[in-house]
């Protein structure tokens, strides 16, 4: 039915239910291309989510902010 389609959508209004999450790995001294930074700023103008990590640290403390939802806030 049409009509209940529409109001479970109504439902969704204004709702996070996924993001994009860009991820670009980078040595400790690797720096981003002017075409990198371009991509970036279209993802976050967008609404994505963004993050240049430079070690396993940095990726694995992304993925706590992600599973926690602290990068959402």
């Amino acid at each position: 039915n049409a009509a209940v389609a529409g109001l479970v959508g109504a439902f969704m209004v204004g709702k996070r239910i996924g993001a994009y999450i860009g991820v670009e790995f980078k040595t400790a001294t690797g720096r981003q291309q002017p075409a990198q930074r371009d991509w970036q700023r279209i993802l976050e103008s967008r609404g994505a989510i963004y993050e240049i990590v430079r070690n396993e640290d940095e990726m694995l403390t992304l993925l706590e902010n992600v599973r926690s939802g602290k990068l959402f806030a």
